[in-house]
């Protein structure tokens, strides 16, 4: 069986069947929904088998089964502002950067569709720095990654726990994981790109040049984070995460890649250093860190996750937790995202609509909802939501 052969439950996008393929006979195709997925020249192929071999859908591989579990922020205000948690991605880049590594992540291009870049100067690493609710290519970083391991450079690569998984064994296979750190994080599914570039037509209308788009603005809080887009002349857009259509549309599952909905990476296919995420329900532990600024759950599978800890410990907050109690807290580690029953509804509306039409139905929110989140607001601007979070048991 070639990779273009595998069902799209299986394949996650990323691209790297194009760079083991000895024959150079594989390339990426967009499909209707606007995922990539890999294409085979038969006239080139000779049915080696290496794809396969390699291919995430075929089968996954961990690196241990219970990682060591802490619970942490950035003691730089600015950082863990900036930060879509606690800001501890940052400061372990920085560390990187320090001794001369290069660091690898998701970034905007200039049109904001998003791609894995290459940074090896702390001026660029802001462009990681930000949560991108989008699934980004990592097509072009292969041969980079491969030629800085070769290098002897140190190489952090961050990104989705299937991407990370990928860069892992791609390493494995040639036998240049030696000076590799991976970073992964707790992922709720990809969205399509498709969607989210007409997104960006929809909110760049009449016109309007953006400067810069945010998708976990804290101005506003770590648990009620903002989509923030700033346009030329001051301009700017900021909607809570819980009314913005765009950000609706990927929490509740209708955009994601089929494979999120069965991934094999949660049932023990992690091959990161470390998994970092959100410590949402950081008051059941630890009520004196209940300050809405954004706290990181730090999940360390290696040695080499450990001792990257050690190096940035003097610039963090760190408390041990209970690996139980957090994967309760936060399902996602190891359950995969409930394919909804309307997804089949919403694609035949992004086909059959235009964009700004689609856009407006997607903004509309139900009166409960609406309701609930003007609740929210209230009980914030009375002083008393953390104290209401605090007691609520099941959110």
């Amino acid at each position: 069986m070639r990779v273009d052969e595998l069902e799209k439950t299986e394949c996650t996008g990323c691209g790297g069947c194009i760079h083991i393929c000895p024959h150079n006979c594989i390339n990426m195709r967009e499909d209707e929904e606007g995922f990539i997925y890999p294409y085979v020249d038969e006239t080139k192929c000779t049915r080696c088998g290496l794809c396969e071999k390699f291919c995430l859908g075929k089968e996954a591989h961990s690196l241990n089964l219970k990682p060591n579990t802490y619970v942490g922020y950035s003691l730089n205000a600015i950082t863990r502002e900036n930060g879509s948690s606690g800001g501890i991605f940052e400061i372990l880049a920085r560390e990187i950067l320090r001794l001369d590594g290069v660091v690898y992540g998701a970034a905007f291009q200039e049109d904001f569709t998003v791609e894995h870049i290459r940074v090896d100067d702390i001026k660029e690493l802001s462009k990681l720095t930000t949560s991108k609710y989008v699934q980004s290519s990592m097509v072009s970083v292969y041969k980079l990654i491969e030629e800085d391991l070769k290098c002897g450079k140190i190489v952090l690569f961050v990104g989705t726990p299937c991407q990370a998984n990928r860069v892992y064994q791609f390493a494995l296979a040639n036998r240049i994981e030696k000076s590799l750190i991976v970073l992964d994080f707790v992922c709720h599914g990809v969205p399509s790109p498709k969607v989210w570039t007409s997104y960006v037509k929809y909110i760049k209308k009449d016109n309007r040049y953006i400067d810069s788009i945010n998708f976990r603005n804290k101005k506003k809080g770590w648990h009620d984070y903002h989509l923030y887009v700033k346009y030329r002349k001051n301009n700017r857009m900021l909607q809570s995460h819980e009314v913005n259509p765009y950000m609706r549309t990927f929490l509740s599952n209708k955009n994601l890649r089929p494979v999120c909905y069965k991934c094999k990476i949660k049932k023990n296919g992690y091959m990161s250093d470390i998994t970092l995420g959100d410590a949402w329900k950081i008051e059941k532990d630890y009520s004196d860190w209940n300050d809405d600024k954004g706290v990181s759950l730090i999940l360390v599978r290696t040695e080499n996750g450990e001792k990257m800890l050690e190096s940035i410990k003097s610039q963090i907050m760190l408390r041990p937790a209970s690996y139980e109690n957090w994967v309760k807290y936060n399902p996602s580690i190891l359950m995969s995202s409930e394919e909804p029953k309307d997804r089949k509804g919403f694609w035949i509306d992004f086909e059959n609509m235009n964009c700004d039409m689609f856009w407006k139905k997607q903004s509309r929110i139900p009166c409960k909802i609406r309701l609930r989140y003007v609740l929210k607001l209230l009980l914030k601007k009375l002083g008393i939501d953390k104290k209401i979070r605090k007691q609520i048991k099941k959110v």
